[in-house]
């Protein structure tokens, strides 16, 4: 199968599943018509607990945290056209698909193609006309999708665009469209921009189990707990501001006056201003040498100093933490991961598990893509073939309804660590130096040679058998020992004699060593039944050694 959309490897995360692959998370899609008529589909009125959902979205920093990284982490999904052409494998890739059609003709396989460049245009103009770019689209859908559970999808002045249900409101047959809460430059009330009646809008959301016309989140079970903590850090920040302050100084009527320095000021003023030089300026006096109060020895005990201020008590803290794990626990993302990545940046924290991908962010990107399938790609892609909405309704085979927008999630998941298993399985002989090879990441050019191969079980086995010791040394390096041979001339006979291959095959033939070399400056050397001039004892021992003497 062709490769071309992801290069020489095969895909991973979401674009190797299959397009049956569960929904845990099912939306629901329906395009708004704004003219008068039996087919009118009004904008759906704000609930007033996704006002309040987002309220707490921008008040708690966790859930902000939490919901964030989901549209970071979603901001990472490259969408693509694709092809359905069976339900338990992956879509194929347009690409792909019209690599295995270039051998076919005729007016089907022209028609396929059609549909194909037409797929493929819709969701380059998708990707390239997206208001903020793509990336900013799909984080836009997670947090809609995850906070109130809603979003509008709308083209203005040729931008696609999210819209939340605060941004677009409907009054009367009027739809408007506002990205702001401030107020116009003239300083009357922003009423956004007016939409016409025939702007593209259509409505995708989460359907509610008990009333699917309307829209369900995680934030809609975690809404009392949410107002909760916000009332709890508000009590904490009230509290503290009321510990800001300098308390209560108490000193009996009979002190009246400060030592030198402040002569003519009461004693408030004296301690007002000693107090304040010391907070302007570093090096003032009173921030080293310590002010003289001189008053009656008896009243210098009754000096005091009162602190006043609301306490926190522990039950307090203890409400305050409990109220939060709720809030985590209730969320559609592990409070662990939130905890765990709350000193991350986005930066080294967009790569996740894949047990997390599959569990929290694959839902999302399913939710997404099947809407945009739904309410963009199909609808358009009829209109831009120039076919009525209800072509091929009753024809699921035909190639425009097997035509979706798919994902590329293989930025975002990573592939769980196969590193010390296929140590385990080299070592146990079930897998090939090549499988090892592959799940390390290196190439086939960096397996060893068969020099080096051999070289390195020499070197680990430490002992070879006398009968291969000329094998492998020749096999090894045959040039370095030619070499050597020829330029060095003080290799013990003994030596030469066991290189020379002749002597080898004579020993193995069970006859006797040829004689071995006369070293420099000696005539004669002992044969192979003599040692110095000595007979072979018939039980195979020498007699003692005697020195050589030299001739001549």
């Amino acid at each position: 199968m062709a490769r071309k959309f992801f290069g020489d490897d095969e895909p991973t995360g979401l674009a190797a599943s299959a397009y049956s692959t569960p929904r845990p998370i099912v939306g629901s899609t329906e395009k708004l018509n704004f003219k008068k008529g039996a087919e009118r589909v009004d904008k759906r009125p704000t609930s007033a607990w996704q006002t309040t959902a987002w309220q707490c979205f921008d008040a708690i920093g966790e859930v902000h945290f939490a919901f964030s990284l989901v549209g970071q982490i979603m901001s990472r999904v490259k969408l693509y056209a694709a092809v359905v052409e069976d339900q338990d494998k992956p879509p194929l890739h347009i690409e792909d698909f019209l690599k295995e059609m270039e051998d076919k003709t005729g007016r089907e396989a022209e028609q396929t193609q059609k549909v194909c460049d037409a797929a493929a245009e819709l969701v380059a103009d998708l990707s390239l006309n997206a208001d903020g770019g793509l990336s900013n689209m799909l984080r836009l859908i997670a947090l809609n999708l995850c906070v109130p559970g809603e979003l509008y999808f709308a083209q203005i002045k040729n931008k696609w665009v999210i819209a939340s249900t605060d941004e677009l409101t409907q009054e009367g047959t009027t739809l408007r469209y506002k990205k702001s809460r401030s107020k116009s430059t003239t300083g009357t009330a922003n009423t956004g921009e007016k939409l016409d009646a025939d702007t593209f809008v259509a409505r995708v959301w989460r359907p509610h189990p008990r009333y699917t016309g309307e829209p369900d989140s995680s934030m809609l079970g975690t809404l009392d707990d949410c107002e909760l903590l916000v009332l709890l850090q508000q009590a904490m920040r009230s509290t503290v501001r009321s510990r800001m302050n300098a308390g209560i100084m108490f000193l009996p009527e009979g002190i009246t006056s400060f030592v030198a320095g402040n002569d003519g000021m009461s004693v408030e003023e004296a301690l007002t201003r000693s107090s304040l030089d010391s907070v302007a300026d570093e090096t003032a006096q009173a921030t080293v040498v310590p002010q003289i109060l001189k008053g009656p020895p008896d009243l210098g005990e009754k000096i005091k100093w009162i602190p006043y201020g609301r306490q926190i008590d522990a039950e307090f803290i203890a409400l305050l933490d409990k109220t939060l794990q709720r809030v985590l626990q209730g969320l559609d993302i592990p409070k662990e991961v939130v905890a765990g990545l709350s000193d991350a940046k986005f930066a080294n924290a967009i790569v996740i598990t894949d047990s997390l991908f599959k569990a929290h962010v694959e839902p999302l990107v399913l939710l997404a893509i099947d809407s945009l399938t739904t309410v963009y790609l199909r609808p358009l892609l009829l209109k831009k073939l120039g076919l009525a909405p209800d072509a091929f309704k009753d024809d699921p085979g035909h190639i425009t309804n097997r035509m979706i927008i798919w994902a590329d999630t293989s930025n975002i998941s990573t592939r769980p660590d196969k590193s010390q298993a296929a140590n385990e399985g080299y070592d146990r002989h079930a897998l090939s130096a090549k499988a090892w090879r592959d799940t390390r990441g290196f190439a086939e050019t960096d397996k060893p040679d068969p020099v080096e191969l051999l070289l390195r079980l020499v070197l680990e086995k430490g002992q070879v058998p006398p009968d291969m010791a000329e094998t492998v040394i020749r096999s090894l390096n045959p040039e370095f020992f030619k070499e050597a041979r020829a330029e060095s001339s003080e290799i013990p006979p003994e030596v030469e004699q066991m290189l020379n291959p002749e002597a080898l095959q004579a020993l193995q033939e069970g006859g006797e060593l040829p004689p071995a070399p006369a070293p420099a400056g000696q005539v004669g050397t002992p044969s192979s039944q003599q040692m110095n001039g000595a007979e072979v004892n018939g039980n195979g021992t020498l007699p003692p050694r005697q020195e050589p003497v030299p001739v001549g």
